[in-house]
């Protein structure tokens, strides 16, 4: 007997891909709804703990369309902020950078978000003092 044929889409084959790629980081995942945020599956036991690549696998199979979510926080060691420029968000970023410097190298960043290791440039005091324009999540 060989193994079974996976017929999901190719881009369930990518999503698979990036969120056991992901969880080998050790940062929590969960199935989200595509074009949105919703999560697919209850999602607050996985702010305590990382899915395994079963449960990573059957969603994908169960849902081929979702998205990747990673949860934010502790578990995962993520602190994420929104940076709202027009309420001076970029001025909190960029104080935060010169108190407590540039985030490591897994810091990620897109037109509206950045995402720094938990410590949030190496103390957790530095992501309670965000600033104004910046919504944390973690």
């Amino acid at each position: 007997m060989g193994k079974t044929r996976d017929t999901r889409p190719p881009r369930a084959g990518e999503m698979l891909a990036a969120a056991l790629a992901y969880a080998a980081r050790d940062w929590s995942v969960i199935p989200i709804e595509r074009g949105g945020t919703r999560p697919l599956v209850p999602w607050l036991e996985f702010r305590q703990r990382v899915a395994t690549a079963d449960e990573i696998d059957g969603w994908l199979r169960r849902w081929p369309d979702a998205n990747v979510g990673i949860v934010t926080g502790p578990v995962s060691g993520l602190v994420v902020f929104d940076n709202n420029p027009r309420h001076d968000g970029t001025t909190s970023l960029e104080r935060l950078r010169a108190e407590h410097g540039s985030p490591s190298s897994r810091a990620r960043a897109t037109a509206r978000w950045r995402s720094w290791p938990g410590t949030c440039c190496g103390t957790a005091a530095a992501c309670d003092a965000g600033g104004e324009g910046l919504d944390e999540r973690r």
